[in-house]
């Protein structure tokens, strides 16, 4: 991952606050010129982050290999801004489900030469903040993951659970968020679903709606949208598209929570989209959690998750405080010998 950001000065560092889980979160609304500090964090960096000069790529490296068909993927993300402010950068670094995975660190690396400092947030998800200094500061990381090379699991047979059988901390999953409005949604997902087979078909069933409901449009990435304005205007990006499929299954009383992570194109046709970061969620069923996809709607190959909330306000890639500007963003994953 790279992010190339550019502070903006003149403001103070608490100004304005701003999350962010794709490039459009990361502007400067007022389009003046400022010079201030602005402080990051960066989700779901490990630890044992430190802070040294970007490579000459200035990427955040993934590599995943495939041991059975000798493949290895590389995948690489990265962004960068020449503005000054504290940042707060979160992202669960998928340790807890691919701790054993990890082949290589994927160490925080920064531009300009300041201290580091990380910690676990509300939902388990690693997260390190900084105070970024005035002019352009490239965020990036590098790591190593060896992946099985199969698609996502299924389990067409897990169960719904009753909600006064559901482990209390599910419950959490089960109520409205930020951007997952079950209030407005509850009626006509019971309209919807209320026939269907109670479980993993279920499930499917919503994520069939909501992949024939919505329409995929980058152009059309807005961070204000809810899933209620999903459903009424029909179009969105990936994180509209989990954030639909949240409520609904919320709504049919599925605990449901968002992942944002990466997602590479392996085994899809060419050409590939520009690369970008994933949303897709999890179900609770049958006793633990299962992944879902309501936007590319099939199993995929080589899922790295970064981060778990509930929904996409809880799990920003970056949260900063202060004006910048993003002048450069990247995310690519490239297929290894």
């Amino acid at each position: 991952m790279l992010l190339l950001l550019r502070p903006c000065t003149g403001c103070r560092p608490d100004d304005r606050s701003h999350s962010s889980d794709s490039p459009a979160g990361l502007r400067n609304p007022g389009g003046r010129e400022r010079r201030h500090a602005i402080e990051i964090e960066f989700q779901g960096l490990p630890a044992t982050a430190c802070a040294h000069s970007t490579p000459d790529r200035n990427a955040h490296a993934w590599a995943i290999e495939n041991p059975r068909g000798n493949r290895r993927t590389l995948v690489r993300q990265g962004a960068s801004g020449d503005e000054t402010s504290p940042r707060e950068v979160d992202r669960e670094d998928g340790r807890y489900s691919r701790f054993g995975d990890l082949e290589r660190a994927d160490y925080l690396a920064t531009s300009a030469s300041v201290p580091l400092e990380s910690y676990r947030g509300g939902f388990g998800n690693w997260c390190t903040r900084l105070l970024a200094p005035a002019g352009d500061v490239c965020l990036s990381t590098d790591g190593i993951f060896r992946d099985p090379g199969q698609p996502d699991p299924a389990s067409p047979g897990a169960q719904q659970h009753a909600v006064q059988d559901l482990p209390f901390e599910t419950l959490v999953f089960l109520q409205g968020s930020r951007y997952c409005d079950t209030d407005l949604l509850s009626e006509e997902a019971w309209r919807l679903f209320e026939t269907t087979d109670p479980g993993w078909s279920r499930v499917q069933a919503v994520c069939d709606f909501v992949h024939g409901h919505v329409r995929f449009d980058y152009m059309q990435a807005k961070a204000t949208r809810t899933a209620s304005l999903t459903m009424t205007e029909r179009q969105g990006v990936c994180r509209d598209f989990a954030h639909l499929a949240i409520a609904l299954c919320r709504c049919m009383n599925i605990p449901a929570r968002y992942c944002t992570g990466y997602l590479s194109d392996i085994g899809e046709p060419l050409p590939h989209p520009p690369g970008d970061f994933a949303a897709w969620m999890e179900v609770f069923l049958s006793g633990e959690w299962h992944t879902f996809d309501p936007r590319n709607n099939k199993p995929r190959f080589a899922r790295i998750l970064i981060a778990r909330g509930r929904d996409a306000a809880d799990v920003p890639l970056t949260q900063t405080f202060g004006q910048n500007t993003l002048t450069e963003f990247k995310v690519w994953t490239d297929e290894l010998a």
